[in-house]
């Protein structure tokens, strides 16, 4: 039986002088060991939702219901100059774990598996205003590693790394979400949905689609022909371009019943 670790009812959220809520009554379910994508334009609530899952609540109305054996939870912000502390790499690892009360005889280890994890062996006594923008947002990704929580919340944790760096970061956090982890991934990249086993998606303030990416892309199961798309269409994104290309393909009949999320996949399909 799947465990429930976040649950919201009817939620609402307010900002400060702010009286129209800028996220309107979501209600959803986080479960343990998910992979759950958040997507939408900017504006469309992510960040904000990323906060309130992440217990940085604010002012709301309705229901959050966690669960009850408190399970920690990360939070990765966009710009990580706003959660680095320390002066150098070690130090500001060290900080994070000191805060999240971890045994002393287990930093070394932890501190080992995070820099390896985040591409940063190597740099242990680099200061941290000598790191590059992408360096700093590993920094910061890293440090929620060596906490390992048991929900990590990446809010655009990689729109400033190059594309190798992004594809081992998101290879990393699927081999611990097939761990465990429970993922919590907001993004504008569509392309990064092919990890995703269930998809968010925001428009204006409200969840407007919750279900798998291959309904998000191509419809749901029985939907007329067409909506094929429509999900993702109709809260304003665009499909990634091996999508956007099947698409086409299955418009004319060539793809039958494949539905590809990736180039990779796109190829496999066409050539079988």
């Amino acid at each position: 039986m799947e465990t429930t670790l976040i649950e919201l009812r009817e939620v609402s959220v307010f900002l400060a002088g702010r009286d129209e809520p800028v996220l309107h009554q979501l209600s959803g379910a986080i479960r343990e060991g998910e992979w759950l994508t958040v997507a939408g334009r900017n504006g469309s609530g992510k960040s904000v939702l990323g906060r309130l899952l992440a217990g940085l609540d604010g002012r709301y109305s309705g229901e959050i219901g966690r669960s009850a054996h408190g399970a920690s939870v990360r939070l990765i912000m966009q710009n990580p100059e706003a959660q680095l502390i320390g002066d150098t790499v070690v130090e500001d690892l060290r900080f994070g774990m000191e805060c999240a009360g971890i045994p002393p005889e287990e930093m070394a280890l932890r501190m080992e598996g995070a820099l390896v994890g985040a591409g940063l062996s190597g740099l242990e006594a680099c200061p941290v205003s000598r790191l590059s923008g992408g360096q700093k947002q590993l920094l910061a990704i890293a440090g929620a590693l060596a906490a390992q929580p048991a929900v990590l919340i990446a809010d655009e944790a990689t729109s400033m790394l190059d594309p190798e760096a992004r594809r081992r970061l998101l290879n990393l956090l699927k081999i611990l979400q097939n761990k465990g982890l429970t993922v919590i991934h907001i993004t504008q990249l569509l392309e990064e949905t092919a990890y995703a086993g269930r998809i968010w998606a925001l428009d204006g303030g409200r969840l407007v689609f919750d279900g798998t990416s291959e309904e998000f892309f191509y419809g749901r199961v029985g939907s007329p022909s067409g909506e094929i798309g429509s999900p993702c269409r109709a809260a304003g994104l665009l499909p990634p371009l091996a999508v956007a290309v099947a698409e086409r393909l299955k418009a004319r009949g060539l793809l039958a019943d494949r539905f590809p999320m990736t180039p990779e996949a796109l190829e496999k399909a066409v050539l079988s």
